[in-house]
C-alpha cells in the first residue's frame, strides 16, 4: 500500500477527531493537513508502523500540544484574574 491510499484510508477518523477536538471545520483541515505533511516527511516511518491509525492520531495529539498549552495558559490567566476582581 502506497502512502497516498494508506493516508485515505484513515482520513475520515482523523478528520472526525480532528473536527471534534477543535469544533471548527476550518482548523480541523488545518489540523489534519499538518499530519499528512508529517506523514509524507516521515513516509518510511509512517509506512512500517503495523498501527497507522494509532500513529495518525499520535501525530495529532503531538501537533495540538502548543495548542492545548496556550488555551491551558489562557485559562489559568482568566481563572486568576477573576479571582483577583471578585477578591476586591
Amino acid at each position: 500500500m502506497n502512502l497516498e491510499s494508506r493516508f485515505k484510508a484513515h482520513l475520515p477518523g482523523l478528520r472526525m477527531r480532528a473536527l471534534v477536538i477543535s469544533g471548527n471545520a476550518d482548523v480541523a483541515d488545518r489540523l489534519v493537513r499538518s499530519v499528512q505533511l508529517h506523514s509524507t516527511h516521515n513516509a518510511s516511518e509512517f509506512l512500517a508502523n503495523p498501527n497507522p491509525r494509532r500513529w495518525l492520531l499520535a501525530t495529532l495529539d503531538r501537533t495540538l500540544e502548543p495548542w492545548r498549552a496556550q488555551a491551558w495558559s489562557m485559562r489559568v490567566l482568566y481563572d486568576c484574574w477573576n479571582t483577583f476582581e471578585y477578591s476586591r
